[in-house]
């Protein structure tokens, strides 16, 4: 329960409750032009290794795009793996098949990541499935050596998860019974398997596991982590190529402790008509509602024209908040110590109901009241309802 349901649980008040995920892509729906333009294909990488010495003997009779730019370069290394004949599978069902449109444009209640995108989905839609799979295996490489110091033994597990990790995206796969009713990743787990047979690379389950979560936040697997960025990364680039209204920036160039707390000021301990409140105060510290605080740093990334499509996915919520928070305490506004890799404490607010006191849990997010200037008089004189009636808030042990 969030200090939004407080009131409910007081006083039996039934409140308006709104899903996140409807909320978080209406500033998205409704402001935004999309107009459908072709995104360019992408260049291999500049540290690649030289394309002269290609062999001829490639399985099919034309070099696609694909083979030249992150494939043959790194046959040696494939080969020794035993990942290049799977591999070239996975080339040559993108060149029969990935002329279709990146994002899944039916069954939008199955495939998450429609859902999730569905404000973009005119222009991903111009976006074919193999130009998107070139950028984001790329992206996967580039972000191997950034997180990698030894990167070169992932290179071939990485290829292909970026080759594979949205071959459920191709309709005849999604039409047939074997795998209709499958979200897409499942679907191209599935298929990868498929193509690697019975003599697998030993890493095959890893990249399976990868491929499966690639739109998921775990927080604990860096390859798996570096995979989601990858695809984020790469659908920030193409949305940004078919619009004008936005630019991909670096969450700390961005986001600003201190522009959140003006936006957070005027609503501390205000009630809306149905008694719900975005932080309310207690003593010497400020105690926020993380649901809220998603929200308003999504207005913030809104009002500066910035793409984080983090806020268009329910499954980046807390990863989102998480940044936030460590950003928040590298400033020094945090009253209590949430631990790394969290955003917010269980605690453990107690309120009178009639003649009698009763004690809940909340999950919070706890910041300095002082941060927020002027004197605590100034926000207490603001309490009323429930706001009125706390008599004490505890850390939960």
């Amino acid at each position: 329960m969030g200090i939004a349901g407080l009131w409910q649980w007081m006083w039996s008040t039934r409140p308006l409750e709104v899903e996140l995920t409807d909320l978080a892509p209406l500033w998205l729906r409704y402001n935004q032009r999309f107009t459908p333009i072709p995104v360019p294909n992408v260049v291999p990488l500049e540290d690649s290794p030289s394309l002269e010495n290609n062999s001829a003997d490639v399985a099919t009779k034309e070099v696609s795009t694909l083979r030249s730019a992150v494939l043959e370069p790194y046959r040696d290394m494939l080969e020794r793996q035993q990942a290049w004949d799977g591999v070239v599978k996975l080339v040559e069902m993108l060149d029969v098949h990935g002329g279709c449109p990146s994002l899944v444009l039916d069954h939008l209640g199955v495939d998450e990541e429609s859902r999730d995108l569905f404000s973009f989905r005119q222009i991903l839609g111009a976006v074919t499935l193999r130009d998107h799979t070139e950028r984001m295996t790329r992206l996967v490489l580039e972000e191997c050596r950034r997180v990698y110091r030894d990167f070169e033994p992932l290179i071939p597990k990485a290829l292909v998860v970026g080759l594979g990790h949205d071959l459920g995206k191709i309709p005849v796969f999604r039409k047939s019974g074997l795998y209709s009713k499958q979200d897409h990743p499942e679907i191209s787990a599935m298929k990868v398997r498929e193509v690697f047979g019975e003599q697998p690379p030993f890493w095959l389950e890893d990249a399976l596991t990868a491929i499966r979560s690639h739109h998921k936040y775990s927080g604990r697997d860096p390859f798996c982590d570096l995979v989601k960025r990858a695809d984020a990364r790469a659908r920030e680039e193409e949305i940004v190529a078919g619009t004008k209204d936005f630019r991909v920036v670096p969450f700390e160039e961005w986001f600003h402790p201190e522009e959140l707390l003006a936006r957070i000021r005027p609503q501390v301990n205000v009630l809306d008509r149905g008694s719900k409140c975005l932080a309310f105060s207690y003593q010497d510290v400020l105690y926020c509602d993380p649901d809220s605080i998603f929200l308003m740093v999504m207005a913030m990334a809104k009002d500066a024209k910035v793409l984080d499509l983090r806020f268009s996915r329910k499954t980046d919520q807390e990863a989102v908040l998480c940044q936030v928070t460590g950003q928040l305490k590298n400033a020094g506004l945090l009253a209590r110590d949430v631990g790394d890799g969290f955003y917010g404490r269980r605690f453990t607010i107690t309120a009178l109901q009639g003649t009698k006191a009763k004690s809940m849990p909340f999950h919070l997010l706890p910041l300095k009241l002082s941060a927020l200037g002027g004197q605590p008089s100034e926000f207490e004189v603001r309490k009323t309802g429930w706001l009125q009636v706390i008599e004490k808030v505890e850390v939960t042990s």
